[in-house]
This record gives structure tokens, C-alpha cells and sequence, in this order.
């Protein structure tokens, strides 16, 4: 639940949006539509509260026309005869605790032999795989189960959100790796996805997890001919950032700010050793911002310190050019009222160019590092507030054979664009409130993905 998990936000973003797709048309009827969810970093950041008052009752709970099922945050449903879908948590430590793994290993006594998994987890562990975090172990761990079980499980295909695009790798064995994430806030860019993986395995320094048995080591993933949207697009995407002062206004004129008090600093003590002061201070806090966002490196320290310098460059210049297009010079030294007088003459004069100049310096070095540094991409695309390139995900199993269509939405329309929906009548709740004015467009992002049940076999470990 982005960005807090409060319970407005589930009413608003996520159970009203529901009740606007399906009207419920009998809010006492138990029986509807199974609903299931597992949480992501955004919902666990009030300890799962809202998320399990919502998914986790012993009632359930009604999204419109559909109904919780589940009593805990991750669970396993059996498809078919032979089909599984096991969801994980990886909770806020990236790690799989007692309960879900005794959960997910009486689950695996229970199964047919043969039987095939879709395994999914919060994030992309295989897209993580150069970060710190530990999520791709959450999913070894549960390969683990399933191959501990002896029964000759197979797990197919691999499915996360988290990160808002599509995207889809394969290893030598066919087992598929999908990245579906469009219903996020904003959109992800998919230009500085690696064509290969060739890392993908878990950290062994954690003694509670056995390396993933179902993938060699290393494995290789192959990423497949379709990521969404493309990677030219992904780039091209990123000229929006030329209007940050714009779309990110409240920053820019922060920015502003900090160009109006260095520059009095400059008025009141106009020597090199203030220069300096300043340089320094905006290298110290756009390398703790840049490094925090991306994490160490040269290149982190290389590029935070030019953006750091541009400022800085900027800055030297305006206040020289203010003192002297001022006819009275900006010495602080006289009475109050004359001291408040320049105080606001320099804050009208340097605030608003320095808002429009920095936000843009800002946001043409978060485009240029998103699109040729392969950094800054969470915040590039955030900048923009995208919503465009929405994906989602359809399944039809059949056999020993699923078929997945990934199907994808360029354009979402906008508050203005949707309209109420005539249809829907108090005897006719089967059809949603709104209705967009121009029909939407999806489509097929890629021709449909066939996986056999034989691909990404798991092999028990050795003792």
C-alpha cells in the first residue's frame, strides 16, 4: 500500500476502487468473488496491521463484488488437480520466518506427487540480485521446501511485483522468471535491465538457508524479447524530467531557498573561505542523498559531486548578479527595517529564478544518470508521476501446460476522462460505476508464453 499502509489509504487506493469495478450486489451475501493478496515493503510498515485487519479476518472482508479468503499473509491454493500457486512473504527483513516455513512445508506433505508450483514472492529477488537485500533467498528457501519434500515438484514460473513494469527472463531449464508490477503508483523504467543475470543465487553466509537446489550454480538468465515498455521508450520517457520545476514544484522552490541563504552568505562575507562552505555543503548533502538512493561506488561519488559543483556554480553567479543589478548594496549592517527591506528585495529576486534553475538542474541530472549511469531510476521515473504503461497478468492452465498472456495498457485515462456508468442500475450491479469515455486499448504485450510443467525441475538437496 503506497506510500503508507494507513487505514485511508486502504479505503481509498484499494477497497474503493474495488467497490467502483464490481458493485457489491449483496454486501450480506458470504459467497463472492476470492480475493487474495500478499503484502509488499509499503504494507509492512505499520508492523502488517492494516493489511491483516483487511485479509486476514475470520469473516470476510468485501471488495465489491469480491471476498478475502486467506488467514495469514502468505498462503497456497491448489488450482488444479496438479497446479499450485504458493505466495510468500518476504516481510520487511527479507526473510521467511518458523511459521511460514512450517506453513509451507505441511502444505508440501499434503500435495500429489508431480504437482507444479507457481511460486510467487513480493519482489524480483533475480532483478536484486547486485543490492544488499535477501529477497531471492526468501524464494530459495521455499524451492528449498518443495524440493525437500521428495514428491518431484516442478516450479515453472516465478512471478513478483514491486517493480512497476513487465518484464520476463527464462533460465537453461525454461522455469520463468516474470516481473509484472503495473499496477504501482508510477512507472518503472525497463532501459537498465541487464540482458543477462548471471549471479542468481542466494548469499550462503546465512546458515538457515540451503543454497536453491532447482537452480545451478550460477545460473544464467536469459532476459526474453519483451520488457514493457521497450527500452528506447524507457529512455525517451525520461525528457519529462526537463519540467521538474514543474511537476515537482515544492522541491524546487526548497531548492530556491538554499540558493537565497548561501547568497546572503556570500553578501555578508564575500571571501573564498564562504565559497568553500558552500561547495562543501552541497557536496556533503547531494552524496548522502545520491548514495543513500543508489549506494556507494566512484561513479555515486563522481556524479553527486559534478551535480554538487553546477549548484554551487550557480549559485556563486547569482548572487554576483544580484548585487549588482541592486543600486543599494546589499551590506546587512543597517537599521532592522532596512535589513528586512533587502532581506526580501534578494528572496523575491533570487528564490523564484533559483527555483525554475535548480529544479531543472536537478531534474536534467536525474534523466542523464537514469538513462547512461544506470542510477537514480526509482527517483527519475517518480519525478514524473507516470501513470501510463499499466500490465497485468492472465493464466490458463490446462494439462500440464500453463498459458500466460500479458496484457498491457499505454494509456490510463485520467480523473476528467471517466464518466458514471448509465448501466449501472440498483438492479443491474454486475457493471461498474464508471466507465471510461473512450473505450481503453489493452493489448498483448508479447505473443502468449507457454510453460511446460517439466521446466525449472527441483532436485533435493544433498545431505
Amino acid at each position: 500500500m503506497y506510500p503508507a499502509a494507513t487505514q485511508k489509504a486502504y479505503q481509498h487506493q484499494l477497497r474503493d476502487p474495488y467497490n467502483m469495478a464490481l458493485p457489491d450486489a449483496n454486501y450480506r451475501a458470504p459467497d463472492g468473488i476470492p480475493l487474495y493478496a500478499i503484502p509488499g515493503n509499503h504494507d509492512w510498515y505499520d508492523g502488517l496491521v492494516m493489511f491483516l485487519a483487511f485479509f486476514a479476518r475470520h469473516e470476510s472482508v468485501h471488495f465489491g463484488g469480491w471476498r478475502t479468503r486467506q488467514r495469514r499473509s502468505y498462503f497456497a491454493l491448489q488450482l488444479t488437480c496438479d497446479w499450485w500457486l504458493w505466495c510468500t512473504d518476504i516481510q520487511l527483513a527479507d526473510d521467511m520466518d518458523q511459521p511460514q516455513a512450517d506453513y509451507f512445508e505441511m502444505i508440501a506433505r499434503r500435495m500429489d506427487k508431480d504437482s507444479k508450483i507457481i511460486l510467487v514472492s513480493a519482489e524480483p529477488g533475480w532483478l536484486y540480485t547486485l543490492r544488499t537485500d535477501n529477497s531471492f533467498e526468501i524464494l530459495g528457501y521455499a524451492a528449498n521446501i518443495a524440493g525437500n519434500a521428495n514428491k518431484g515438484f516442478t516450479i515453472p514460473v516465478i512471478l513478483s511485483g514491486d517493480t512497476h513494469h513487465y518484464s520476463r527472463y527464462s533460465n537453461e531449464n525454461n522455469a520463468q522468471f516474470i516481473t509484472s508490477g503495473g499496477g504501482g503508483a508510477f512507472l518503472h523504467p525497463t532501459h537498465q535491465l541487464r540482458d543477462e543475470i548471471t549471479e542468481v543465487r542466494p548469499k550462503e553466509n546465512r546458515k538457515t538457508l540451503q543454497p536453491i537446489q532447482w537452480l545451478k550454480k550460477p545460473t544464467k538468465l536469459s532476459l526474453q524479447p519483451s520488457r514493457y515498455p521497450d527500452r528506447k521508450r524507457s529512455r525517451n520517457l525520461l525528457r519529462g524530467n526537463l519540467f521538474f520545476a514543474v511537476t515537482n514544484f515544492d522541491l524546487a522552490v526548497l531548492l530556491g531557498i538554499f540558493y537565497w541563504l548561501f547568497s546572503l552568505a556570500i553578501f555578508v562575507r564575500n571571501r573564498l573561505d564562504t565559497y568553500l562552505v558552500i561547495v562543501a555543503a552541497f557536496v556533503y548533502a547531494l552524496d548522502a542523498y545520491t548514495r543513500y538512493q543508489n549506494g556507494d561506488g566512484v561513479r555515486i561519488g563522481l556524479a553527486s559531486a559534478f551535480h554538487a559543483l553546477i549548484h554551487a556554480g550557480v549559485v556563486f553567479f547569482l548572487a554576483n548578479w544580484v548585487a549588482r543589478c541592486n543600486t543599494n548594496h546589499l551590506v546587512l549592517y543597517d537599521e532592522w527595517y532596512d535589513i528586512w527591506i533587502r532581506l526580501s528585495v534578494t528572496a523575491l529576486e533570487i528564490i523564484p529564478v533559483g527555483a525554475v534553475i535548480a529544479g531543472t538542474i536537478f531534474g536534467v541530472y536525474l534523466a542523464v544518470t537514469c538513462a547512461w549511469c544506470d542510477m537514480n531510476h526509482n527517483d527519475a521515473f517518480s519525478a514524473m508521476r507516470l501513470d501510463s504503461y499499466k500490465n497485468f497478468l492472465r493464466f490458463h492452465i490446462k494439462g500440464d501446460e500453463v498459458t500466460i498472456y500479458p496484457i498491457g495498457l499505454d494509456r490510463v485515462p485520467r480523473r476528467r476522462d471517466w464518466e458514471k456508468n448509465t448501466s449501472a442500475a440498483p438492479g443491474n450491479q454486475d457493471q461498474p460505476l464508471y466507465v471510461p469515455k473512450m473505450p481503453l486499448q489493452p493489448h498483448l504485450i508479447e505473443d502468449p508464453v507457454v510453460v511446460r510443467a517439466d521446466a525449472g525441475t527441483t532436485k533435493p538437496p544433498k545431505v
